[in-house]
């Protein structure tokens, strides 16, 4: 058998593919084989992780990232539930309760109208205080000053007057009583119950 020199060896390509056919298709065998058993045996035992108190694997990460996310999405819209009050219907209940429920500021801007008009004295009914209670009921308390001994005259107009407002139902009647005041001087004192349309 003869030998010929390498540099004048030139084997056909088909030659050479035959030759290298057999080792190729052993190695890529092998490697298939060895990653799929890698696969399954190995990767499970080192892609599990602790999370949350359990052994969870690519497939149960995949799920579990699924449900917080949803459990995400349903905080960020109970927040903004909260944070909208729009949309609560507490919120709704609320304006509607307002909305029914007499405004003070009125009650008593209209109360003190009605004294502007028994008295040209400005200040002549003090009004201390005005309470609004759980029964819907107005408790007002303050006291007639500066006109001298009319001044239980004055209350009594101011209570008739009030009587006649529209928002107001009923009104309790006052101990009628004059006081002396150093500061004041005589004044009658009150405290009566607004019973509300």
């Amino acid at each position: 058998m003869s030998v010929l020199p390498l540099s004048s060896a030139k084997l056909p390509l088909g030659e050479i593919l035959r030759r290298a056919a057999v080792p190729f298709a052993l190695f890529s065998g092998v490697l298939a084989g060895l990653l799929t058993l890698s696969w399954f045996l190995l990767l499970p035992i080192f892609t599990r992780i602790e999370v949350s108190g359990a052994q969870r694997d690519v497939a149960a990460l995949l799920q579990y990232r699924a449900e917080l996310q949803a459990q995400l999405v349903a905080a960020e819209e109970s927040r903004a539930a909260t944070l909208i009050p729009e949309r609560d219907a507490s919120y709704e209940d609320l304006k509607r309760l307002k909305r029914e429920r007499p405004s003070l500021l009125r009650l008593r801007d209209q109360f003190l109208s009605v004294a502007a008009g028994i008295v040209e004295q400005h200040d002549a009914v003090h009004i201390r205080a005005l309470h609004l209670r759980e029964d819907g009921t107005l408790e007002m308390s303050g006291d007639v000053r500066f006109v001298g001994p009319r001044s239980m005259t004055v209350l009594a107009e101011f209570i008739e007057e009030i009587a006649d407002i529209p928002a107001v139902a009923a009104v309790s009647l006052p101990r009628y009583v004059r006081e002396e005041d150093l500061r004041v001087g005589p004044h009658s004192p009150f405290t009566v119950t607004i019973t509300l349309r």
